[in-house]
This record gives structure tokens, C-alpha cells and sequence, in this order.
């Protein structure tokens, strides 16, 4: 049986440029960040500019900045290893934190923002981080790409195909970095990519998203 190689960004000063960009990449569409962010671009779609503000706002706050404040405080009692949690088994508390955040913004949004896009994406991202989590407790999927194709899909469905394609590369980039950094197998990032366009493509055909 062969050893799982460490993660080459797990060194604070890596040496590597490649190394250090693919983790900067990493940190920018970190899951959380690209949850925010598409709840940001999609909430105007159906809501006046200061309600839609208000909206992604909230919205922000309960998939992405609670989060990642929970990890940054696990990281800082040493709960976790790395910022990016490479052990498997450090994973259940950060995911169990997202979906119940995911969980509370589609109860919120259903219940009063009178968004359909945003319930819909709350929707993905609650049935999304059930099924992380759920696969996490046997096998190292990733989140990065699951997040990324997630949004792509949703943003195609809602803005259209041309804008769905012309956002393909930050699936490939994902793939990319993530694989260079040895974060995950290929098959661990192509399972990612698979659990984040399931809901969006569900919800799509059922007419609740475009």
C-alpha cells in the first residue's frame, strides 16, 4: 500500500512559485469566498439594489464568514492542522459548522427574502455539504472543486451559456491547483466536480433555476 504524499503547500515558505501560487488560488476560491460570492452576483437578478445589498450581505455572513471563522478558531486551538484541513478526520466539525450554516440561510431566505435564485442556491449548497460530508467521513473529496462547479453551473443556468462557458476555466484551474499541491487524487477532484453540478443540474430541469 502506498503512502499518501504531503501536501507541498503545507510548508509556511514554500520555495516553489508555481507552490505558492496555486495556494494563493487556493485561498481565493476557497469554498466559503466562492459561495459569498455567487450569492452576491445572483441576489439582483430578482431584488431592487438596496434589498438585494441587504441580501447578499446576509447571506455572505451565513454561508462564508461564519465558517470561516469557526475554521480560523479550530486552526488556532490546533482542533485542525492547516488552514485547508489535509487531514480527513479534522474535516467532520468544519463541515457539520457549513451545513448547518447552508441549513440556516435557506430557512431564512425561504422564509423572507422572496429570492427563487437564492433559495435555489441555498438549496444546492445545503444538499451540496450534506453530501461532502457525508462522503467525507470515508474518503477525501474535495470541496474546492465541488464549490467551483457549483457555481459555474448555477451561473450558466442564470446568466447563460456563454457566461457558463467563459467561467469553465476556473473548473480547470481548481482541478489544477489542487492536484499540483497534492491536496487530493484525481479522482478525489473529478468526485468534487460530480457532487457540485448534481443539485444545480436537479433543480435546473425541475425549472427553479434560469
Amino acid at each position: 500500500m502506498t503512502m499518501k504524499r504531503r501536501p507541498l503547500d503545507l510548508d509556511p515558505n514554500p520555495s516553489s512559485v508555481l507552490v505558492r501560487v496555486a495556494r494563493l488560488y487556493s485561498d481565493i476560491v476557497s469554498p466559503p469566498v466562492v459561495s459569498a460570492a455567487l450569492g452576491f452576483s445572483v441576489v439582483w437578478v430578482e431584488l431592487p439594489f438596496w434589498p438585494g445589498l441587504a441580501w447578499a450581505a446576509a447571506y455572505g455572513i451565513m454561508v462564508s464568514l461564519i465558517p470561516i471563522c469557526v475554521v480560523l478558531f479550530l486552526l488556532r486551538r490546533g482542533v485542525i492542522g492547516d488552514l485547508h484541513i489535509s487531514n480527513r478526520r479534522e474535516r467532520h466539525i468544519p463541515y457539520l459548522v457549513g451545513f448547518a450554516c447552508a441549513l440556516l440561510a435557506l430557512v431564512v431566505v425561504s422564509a423572507f427574502a422572496g429570492s427563487r435564485l437564492l433559495r435555489s442556491l441555498a438549496v444546492c449548497n445545503t444538499v451540496g455539504l450534506a453530501a461532502l460530508g457525508s462522503i467525507n467521513t470515508r474518503w477525501l473529496i474535495s470541496n474546492h472543486t465541488a464549490s467551483v462547479m457549483l457555481a459555474v453551473t448555477f451561473a450558466g443556468f442564470v446568466f447563460g451559456a456563454t457566461v457558463g462557458v467563459a467561467l469553465m476555466p476556473l473548473v480547470g484551474l481548481t482541478f489544477a491547483a489542487r492536484l499540483w499541491l497534492r491536496r487530493h487524487s484525481v479522482a478525489q477532484l473529478i468526485a468534487g466536480l460530480l457532487v457540485g453540478a448534481a443539485p444545480v443540474l436537479v433543480l435546473a430541469n425541475l425549472g427553479y433555476i434560469g
